[in-house]
């Protein structure tokens, strides 16, 4: 119903991303989201009228877990290919300090570099 969601964000200048990665990583950034229509017009420069937008209400850091990528990690510049991640024992960080696991999934993107479904 996209009110939470979990993005994963590689920076490119660590070089090609192994394929398993045990977080905290400086390569990645990956936070737990809250709000309405999270993954809703990636494109902020023309939404049409009436169209949702996203409205995130709450962001916390994910401060552990591991990130496999399923298959050959893509090169930077492969737009397109289909990437499964699983992402197990991810732990999220309130602004108290308190920690809480979130479930195991299993992430597809059909857009390497774009949205996951």
């Amino acid at each position: 119903d996209q009110t939470v969601g979990v993005t994963l964000e590689l920076d490119p200048s660590g070089g090609q991303p192994a394929a398993v990665t045990t977080l905290p990583d400086p390569q990645w950034t990956v936070t737990l989201l809250r709000g309405e229509h999270l993954f809703a017009n990636w494109c902020n420069d023309l939404v049409p009228p009436g169209t949702p937008e996203r409205r995130v209400t709450e962001s916390l850091p994910i401060v552990a877990g591991t990130i496999t990528i399923d298959g050959p990690v893509p090169a930077f510049d492969d737009y397109g290919a289909e990437v499964t991640v699983q992402l197990t024992g991810l732990v999220a960080e309130q602004p108290d300090g308190s920690q809480f696991e979130l479930p195991d999934v299993e992430l597809v993107n059909a857009n390497w570099g774009g949205a996951a479904r």
